[in-house]
């Protein structure tokens, strides 16, 4: 071979070398850029309902199957979910749910006290109210400590968001991924735990669910707004009667209150005159005392006088009798001669 076509081979095959790598420059290039639109599609669209959920456009494979542990590290970064619900990193919605129903059930058990899981469980339930008559069984279920049968309730709602009614299934599936995101959306305000609803149903289905969730919250500001003004009306009703038998009751008190006054004022007239005429039976029982005890004196005087007399009389009697014996002989000496 001449010089001529030794330079023309080594020139050759040099230009394969540079087309090869050039080649794979553009497709390492390719598949970096198409990684990017994978996980930014993600991040519009959400995840896949379910592991046999596929893209429209791309119908070759399941969407699950490409969620690799690496696109799934790099979609869930920073998207972790929170302290209170937060978690791994899932591949469908339907995982994402049933992660969260027991995520959900496992906080309430584990809160602790009663009055913990009662806390707990307002913060999960409470939000999902469609009107005001069903958040308040919800609060009553929850204020009576009845905490299975508040978490068969939150149990049914998730249920209820894996299997919406639908037509094919294809809309089947987007009805489950906005029934969900209705779902989670409630669970917390936390802007975390708002961050991963997001990837997991999407932009759409999250700002459907929080448009749901407002006006929810507007119907049920609205009844409660009509509440209060029924509310308002009864009480200014029962106000108007309350301060009607208030008025009324009032005079009567006063009334009572004077009856007292003059009734203390009679018992204290009444206390006085007892008083002065327990003095006076004090007085004259003195008084008696004193006469009984000169009476007493003049009757021991008189019985005295009586006894001298009663002597005197016997005295008397005994001079008399010697006056009569005296008397009789002297008669007797006279009736008989020459004496």
């Amino acid at each position: 071979m001449s010089t001529l076509g030794k330079v023309l081979a080594v020139f050759c095959v040099l230009l394969a070398v540079g087309v090869m790598v050039l080649a794979g420059m553009d497709y390492a290039s390719f598949r970096a850029v198409r990684r990017s639109a994978f996980l930014h599609e993600m991040t519009l669209i959400g995840l896949p309902v379910d592991k046999d959920d596929i893209h429209s456009e791309f119908p070759d494979e399941p969407t699950a199957e490409k969620l690799t542990p690496g696109v799934l590290a790099d979609l869930f970064k920073g998207a972790d979910g929170g302290q209170d619900l937060g978690g791994p990193a899932v591949a469908t919605v339907i995982d994402e749910l049933e992660r969260v129903r027991r995520k959900v059930a496992d906080n309430v058990n584990n809160a602790g006290s009663l009055d913990q899981q009662k806390q707990k469980l307002r913060g999960y339930l409470l939000p999902m109210a469609r009107d005001i008559a069903e958040r308040d069984r919800l609060r009553t279920l929850i204020d009576d400590g009845k905490i299975a049968e508040a978490l068969e309730n939150l149990d049914r709602r998730f249920a209820e968001a894996k299997s919406p009614p639908g037509g094919d299934a294809a809309r089947n599936r987007q009805n489950v991924r906005q029934a969900t995101a209705r779902v989670l959306v409630n669970l917390s305000a936390d802007p975390a735990w708002q961050d991963r609803v997001r990837l997991i149903v999407g932009i759409e289905s999250a700002a459907a669910g929080l448009n749901h969730w407002a006006h929810v919250q507007e119907q049920l500001a609205t009844a409660s707004k009509a509440a209060i003004i029924r509310d308002q009306g009864h009480f200014i009703a029962d106000y108007q009667e309350l301060l009607r038998r208030i008025l009324y009751e009032d005079q009567n008190l006063y009334e009572a209150e004077r009856m007292l006054a003059d009734e203390k004022a009679r018992v204290s007239r009444r206390q006085t005159e007892v008083q002065q005429r327990l003095t006076e039976v004090q007085r004259n029982m003195q008084e008696l005392a004193d006469l009984t005890a000169a009476a007493n004196t003049e009757i021991a005087r008189l019985e005295a006088m009586q006894r001298d007399l009663f002597a005197l009389q016997q005295r008397f009697g005994l001079a008399l009798e010697e006056t009569y014996k005296l008397d009789e002989k002297l008669k007797q000496s006279q009736a008989t001669p020459g004496r």
